[in-house]
């Protein structure tokens, strides 16, 4: 039963017969020794597009190609050395360059105009037939017309190439894709970014994605959550290769950009106080607030009530968010359960820690935290409650509504947060809160911190103004 040989084709007789036909790989002899020689050279070459490193003599008597892999359906002549099916080029289950497929096109275009141009007749042939059956010579004018067409279409070819695969070139002068793909404001900021992680992103030989287009994928994934299949389909490779090129680029850029939350030094904050904090909240040094991403149903009955929200009615994962007076996410805790209360996180987590006496803490009215905040001498606010009151008193109202319209920005900030990386809007699978065996923070912890990291290398959230 003939099969391919080429990787991940898998093409057989029984079952691609009627579509597909099968060819043996060149031999080695022939009683010419000349065209010995070329069987030869044309073996080796068959040899190399396959690219595989458990060839044996036997695999190679019984082993086939495929005519998925020439573009004519099949192999030249063997004394046609310029066609392009001298040898399998078509699908060989690697990484190959559109351009040069089209490139030795055009030159088996230029080689036939050339043996057109200068092959002397030296026969002559009479040929009786009727009249109407005589064809018009094919003139030099209408060979270079047709080179001229494909020249075009090779320059078309290019730009669409180029598109295709998510090139620097397809980003390189427009912020518009850029914006769009990445969630990053220009391609001067993708470039940083790019140049920031570019060393510690590994290349083999066996990698299809060059390092920028690895990371492209990766941002991709998080700004509009496309299932891995579709970014397989759209880089050319295979649900499991961009899964492996996802996760592997996640902890390289978690591992960079957690040094952009940073919680600032109090001088600084007191230096650039926006307008709007000023005149009543000129002390504060961070806005805090919850927010949570849905998840899938653990099959665990103990995880799915963790998990589960009353507020949201859905399986979810909460993080504590905190951002200084300009907007900037200064801390992001790691996940927890749904059904953690907003008071449980913030003194679970290392929130506390960075407080230094005198802080101002401007917060919601569900974090039940003023004792905890005290005991670090810092204060917190939130929007007065009634206490059994029927109504607030005047004062308190106009307290409360100050202190709605400084504290709306940390809501703000969730919702670009949200809005400018689909994937933590969508319901993410379960296997992302999975740690790896040595590590203390699992996928989701590195993909909000990578996403929140993402906003902060953007413009200012809040103006100074």
């Amino acid at each position: 039963m003939p099969f391919c040989m080429v990787v991940n084709c898998g093409r057989t007789s029984i079952r691609d017969g009627p579509f597909s036909s099968f060819f043996r790989i060149p031999s080695k002899f022939n009683n010419n020794h000349k065209i010995d020689n070329l069987r030869s050279e044309r073996r080796k070459k068959w040899i190399a597009a396959l690219k595989r490193s458990d060839l044996t003599e036997l695999k190679l008597k019984y082993g086939r190609v495929c005519s998925k892999h020439f573009i004519a359906g099949k192999p030249a002549q063997l004394s046609d050395t310029e066609n392009p099916d001298w040898v399998p080029s078509q699908n060989l289950g690697y990484t190959s360059s559109t351009l040069s497929k089209i490139s030795a096109r055009s030159r088996y275009v230029r080689a036939m105009k050339r043996r057109i141009e200068v092959t002397p007749l030296n026969y002559k042939l009479n040929i009786y037939t009727k009249d109407e059956q005589i064809k018009p010579p094919i003139s030099m004018e209408s060979l270079d017309l047709a080179l001229r067409e494909c020249n075009r279409e090779l320059y078309e070819l290019r730009a669409k190439v180029n598109q295709l695969q998510f090139t620097q070139e397809y980003f390189v002068n427009s912020d518009q894709n850029t914006l769009y793909y990445t969630g990053l404001p220009t391609y001067q900021h993708l470039q940083c970014l790019y140049e920031l992680v570019e060393s510690d992103i590994v290349i083999t030989h066996s990698s299809k994605l060059s390092k920028f287009q690895q990371l492209i994928l990766v941002l991709i994934k998080l700004r509009l959550n496309l299932p891995f299949i579709d970014l397989g389909n759209r880089f050319s490779c295979s649900r499991t290769t961009v899964s492996r090129i996802f996760f592997s680029i996640l902890e390289i850029l978690y591992d960079k950009l957690q040094s952009f939350i940073i919680w600032p030094d109090r001088d600084d904050l007191r230096t650039n106080v926006p307008r709007c904090f000023k005149e009543n909240f000129s002390n504060t040094s961070v806005i805090v607030d919850c927010f949570e991403v849905f998840i899938e149903k653990p099959s665990n009955l103990q995880a799915a009530t963790k998990t589960w929200s009353n507020y949201k009615h859905h399986h979810t994962v909460k993080f504590l968010i905190g951002i200084t007076p300009q907007g900037a996410i200064c801390y992001i805790s790691n996940a927890y359960g749904g059904r953690a209360s907003d008071k449980f996180i913030t003194e679970d987590c290392d929130f506390l820690d960075n407080l230094v006496p005198g802080d101002l803490v401007l917060a919601d009215r569900g974090f039940l935290i003023n004792n905890s905040v005290e005991l670090c001498y810092a204060k917190l606010l939130t929007p007065a409650f009634k206490r059994g009151k029927k109504q607030l008193s005047a004062k308190e109202v106009e307290d409360t509504r100050t202190l709605a319209h400084v504290r709306i920005h940390v809501e703000r900030v969730i919702g670009i947060l949200r809005q400018k990386y689909v994937i933590l809007r969508d319901t993410l699978p379960i296997e992302m809160l999975k740690k790896k065996c040595d590590d203390d923070f699992s996928f989701i912890d590195k993909l909000v911190v990578v996403c929140c990291g993402l906003i902060n290398l953007g413009p200012p959230i809040i103006s100074l103004e």
